[in-house]
C-alpha cells in the first residue's frame, strides 16, 4: 500500500511516518571519459579570454528556469513517498500538462526577472 502525504490529515500523516519508510528518488549526471577534456578546453579558453578582455568576468551571466506544473504535479526530484515496501510507482500525468515556468538571470549589473 503507497500513500501520498499530501492528501492525508496530520493524523494519518503521524501513523504512516510511524509505519513506513520514505523512498527517496535520486538523480545524478553520469561522468563520462571525454568530460575531463571537454573541461580542461573550457578553463583554457576563459584563461584566454580573461588575458585578452580584464573585464570578462563582467559579460558572464549565469541562468535557470524552474517549471510549476498547474495539476498538481511534483517534480520526481523532490517527491517523496512513503510505503511498507518500496514500491513501484506509476502515476498517469497527461502529456502536456499546464505549467508555469519561471526565468531568472544573474549578472554582474544585477538580477534579470522574474
Amino acid at each position: 500500500m503507497e500513500y501520498h502525504l499530501d492528501v492525508l490529515s496530520a493524523t494519518e500523516q503521524s501513523r504512516i511516518e510511524h509505519l513506513c519508510q520514505v523512498i527517496y528518488s535520486q538523480f545524478g549526471l553520469a561522468i563520462h571519459q571525454n568530460d575531463h577534456q571537454a573541461r580542461r578546453r573550457f578553463v583554457e579558453w576563459a584563461q584566454n579570454e580573461i588575458a585578452i578582455v580584464p573585464d570578462f568576468h563582467k559579460r558572464i551571466l549565469f541562468s535557470d528556469e524552474a517549471h510549476f506544473w498547474l495539476n498538481g504535479y511534483v517534480n520526481k526530484q523532490n517527491c517523496h513517498i512513503w510505503s511498507e515496501a518500496n514500491p513501484q510507482v506509476y502515476v498517469e500525468t497527461p502529456l502536456h500538462p499546464e505549467k508555469l515556468t519561471v526565468w531568472c538571470a544573474l549578472w554582474a549589473g544585477g538580477i534579470i526577472g522574474p
